[in-house]
């Protein structure tokens, strides 16, 4: 695969997720301009990792305080077909809800237990349908750094619960390093997906909102 990316591999790049890239003026200006040429497929790469953060308040503690729990088990590709459009057939992305860590064992172990129920439902799939607002930087842009912000739509299943979920996505490309790198965030109710609020003896109250953010790094490849 060339160094300069094609029209159809920025529409996948910018589709799979959120990112900080290096390219020059000259190499940003000319990218995005050519016409697209065959699918292409972005690959989570080592370095992605998966949060969720709930607001809470602790006993004890006049103010409220973020509950953040990390792992790096995601994977997956995108496939962005030539035309722009993405093939959910071959568009996901799993996250591994068995290793959630933060800064409280206890909170851990009920998150795993009796939150999500990582027993029956060990991971979360994400299968991504379509995009709102252009995945695509201005192809007259003169800038080493081309950011694009839109939104990724598709299916989430999670505790034997499947709902459209909307992701905020923010992307940077590097048209040279075949590397896409950037944030996906989105938010919904406990009650989406049937899960039990945490409660615990440290635990005032939580808030009743769980934020799931996404840092990714995705390699792209004709597909």
């Amino acid at each position: 695969m060339s160094s300069r990316l094609t029209r159809s591999t920025l529409a996948t790049l910018a589709a799979v997720w959120f990112t900080f890239g290096y390219g020059g003026p000259a190499a940003s200006s000319t990218v995005w301009a050519q016409a697209p040429a065959a699918a292409t497929r972005f690959e989570i790469a080592p370095g992605s990792r998966v949060q969720y953060r709930v607001r809470e308040q602790l006993v004890g503690v006049s103010f409220l305080s973020d509950a953040v729990g990390v792992n790096d088990s995601v994977k997956g590709s995108l496939i962005v077909r030539a035309d722009g459009t993405i093939d959910p057939n071959a568009s996901r992305l799993m996250l591994d809800l068995t290793t959630f860590s933060s800064d409280q064992a206890r909170r851990d172990n009920f998150i795993r237990r009796r939150v999500f129920e990582v027993e029956k439902f060990p991971e979360a799939v994400f299968v991504a349908r379509r995009t709102e607002g252009s995945p695509l930087p201005n192809p007259n842009a003169k800038t080493p750094f081309p950011i694009v912000g839109f939104k990724l739509i598709g299916d989430m299943t999670m505790h034997g619960v499947t709902k459209e979920m909307s992701f905020d996505v923010i992307a940077t490309y590097n048209p040279e390093g075949q590397l896409v790198e950037g944030k996906a965030v989105t938010a919904f109710p406990f009650s989406t997906f049937n899960l039990t609020k945490p409660e615990l003896p440290f635990l005032m109250s939580v808030q009743d909102e769980i934020r799931l953010e996404i840092d990714f790094k995705a390699k792209t490849s004709a597909n």
